[in-house]
Protein backbone atom coordinates (compact mmCIF):
# COMPACT_ATOMS: atom_id res chain seq x y z
CA UNK A 1 0.00 0.00 0.00
CA UNK A 2 1.13 3.75 -0.80
CA UNK A 3 2.26 6.13 2.46
CA UNK A 4 3.22 9.80 2.35
CA UNK A 5 6.83 10.33 2.48
CA UNK A 6 8.09 11.55 6.12
CA UNK A 7 10.77 14.22 5.25
CA UNK A 8 11.49 13.82 9.08
CA UNK A 9 11.97 10.01 9.36
CA UNK A 10 8.74 10.10 11.40
CA UNK A 11 6.61 6.98 10.73
CA UNK A 12 4.42 6.43 8.09
CA UNK A 13 0.95 6.80 8.25
CA UNK A 14 -0.87 5.03 5.63
CA UNK A 15 -3.71 5.72 3.77
CA UNK A 16 -7.36 4.88 4.41
CA UNK A 17 -8.63 2.62 1.98
CA UNK A 18 -10.14 5.41 -0.78
CA UNK A 19 -7.34 7.43 -0.71
CA UNK A 20 -5.25 4.52 -1.58
CA UNK A 21 -6.98 3.76 -4.24
CA UNK A 22 -7.55 6.88 -5.33
CA UNK A 23 -3.43 7.64 -4.95
CA UNK A 24 -2.97 3.73 -7.44
CA UNK A 25 -5.55 5.75 -9.75
CA UNK A 26 -3.17 8.56 -10.17
CA UNK A 27 -0.03 6.54 -10.88
CA UNK A 28 -1.66 4.93 -13.40
CA UNK A 29 -2.66 8.09 -14.88
CA UNK A 30 0.75 9.68 -14.42
CA UNK A 31 2.93 6.49 -15.70
CA UNK A 32 0.55 6.73 -18.90
CA UNK A 33 1.23 10.60 -18.96
CA UNK A 34 4.90 10.33 -18.68
CA UNK A 35 5.42 7.73 -21.21
CA UNK A 36 3.44 9.65 -23.65
CA UNK A 37 5.55 12.54 -23.17
CA UNK A 38 8.71 10.60 -23.25
CA UNK A 39 8.59 8.05 -25.75
CA UNK A 40 5.59 8.81 -28.10
CA UNK A 41 6.08 12.26 -29.33
CA UNK A 42 3.81 13.79 -26.63
CA UNK A 43 6.50 17.09 -25.95
CA UNK A 44 7.30 18.48 -28.55
CA UNK A 45 5.26 19.32 -31.23
CA UNK A 46 6.35 20.73 -34.71
CA UNK A 47 3.17 21.08 -36.74
CA UNK A 48 0.76 24.42 -36.58
CA UNK A 49 -2.88 24.44 -36.60
CA UNK A 50 -5.48 22.91 -33.87
CA UNK A 51 -6.26 19.94 -36.29
CA UNK A 52 -2.53 18.75 -36.94
CA UNK A 53 -1.74 19.17 -33.69
CA UNK A 54 -4.71 16.87 -32.55
CA UNK A 55 -3.91 14.03 -34.89
CA UNK A 56 -0.25 14.40 -34.19
CA UNK A 57 -1.67 13.39 -30.39
CA UNK A 58 -3.87 11.01 -31.35
CA UNK A 59 -1.27 9.42 -33.74
CA UNK A 60 0.97 9.10 -30.53
CA UNK A 61 -1.89 7.68 -28.25
CA UNK A 62 -2.55 4.93 -30.84
CA UNK A 63 0.94 4.06 -30.95
CA UNK A 64 1.32 3.98 -26.67
CA UNK A 65 -1.94 1.92 -27.23
CA UNK A 66 -0.69 -0.75 -29.93
CA UNK A 67 2.83 -0.85 -27.61
CA UNK A 68 0.70 -1.80 -24.41
CA UNK A 69 -1.14 -4.29 -25.89
CA UNK A 70 2.19 -5.91 -26.97
CA UNK A 71 3.01 -5.74 -23.86
CA UNK A 72 0.59 -8.16 -22.47
CA UNK A 73 0.84 -11.91 -21.82
CA UNK A 74 -0.76 -14.45 -23.79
Amino acid sequence: MFSPASPRGEEKIEFEPPGAIRCHERGVAGRMNARMKDEFGGRNVRVKGHLKVKSHRMFGILALSVDQLMRLPC
